[in-house]
């Protein structure tokens, strides 16, 4: 549980799947789907929930690099509109094995939620994806009740939802000044 919380809350580590070693039976019948983006969140969660212990380690052991036209530095386009049904698939296999976690478990959609309009705003042609902009902002919201007076729940989250109030381009600015 404790390990899950960390995926949940962006604590020590997390869900990318790189710079972790593993034991190959946790996979069992686990693959990545092929040909997708974000792979890695498909799967990640499924993993850590099958494991009985998780050890974490913060020495600096892997060099992670980022090159310019990888599928994190180009602009926004429909293929990583995927990132949405992969976390919402995990956030359900999660409040399934730990309803407890409720505010975290929304917290974590949230910000992936947020995470994907803001590629989508920074896009330039989000009016292209306006469709997918006024989907993100309705599950936002949804998502986003009660967590404001929730412990849990980051500050930096918390003004993200806030911003939102002021519409899409409120929150594009506070994003972009934070």
């Amino acid at each position: 549980k404790a390990a899950v919380l960390q995926l949940l809350t962006w604590g020590d580590f997390s869900h990318e799947a790189w710079g972790k070693l593993y034991k190959a039976e946790l996979f069992g019948d686990i693959r990545f789907p092929v040909g997708e983006l974000y792979e890695d969140l498909a799967i990640m969660y499924s993993v850590i929930l099958r494991t009985q212990r998780v050890v974490y380690t913060d020495c600096p052991l892997y060099q992670y690099f980022i090159r310019e036209g990888s599928i994190m530095q180009r602009p926004f386009d429909m293929r990583q509109y995927v990132e949405v049904r992969w976390i919402e698939k995990a956030m359900a296999l999660v409040a399934e094995r730990y309803p407890e976690l409720d505010a975290q478990i929304r917290g974590r959609r949230v910000w992936s939620y947020f995470k994907t309009l803001y590629r989508i705003l920074c896009s330039g042609d989000s009016k292209q994806y306006q469709e997918q902009q006024e989907e993100l902002i309705g599950k936002i919201r949804v998502d986003a009740s009660g967590l404001l007076s929730s412990p849990e729940i980051s500050r930096n989250l918390k003004v993200k939802i806030l911003s939102l109030y002021f519409g899409k381009y409120g929150f594009y600015c506070v994003q972009k000044v934070s």
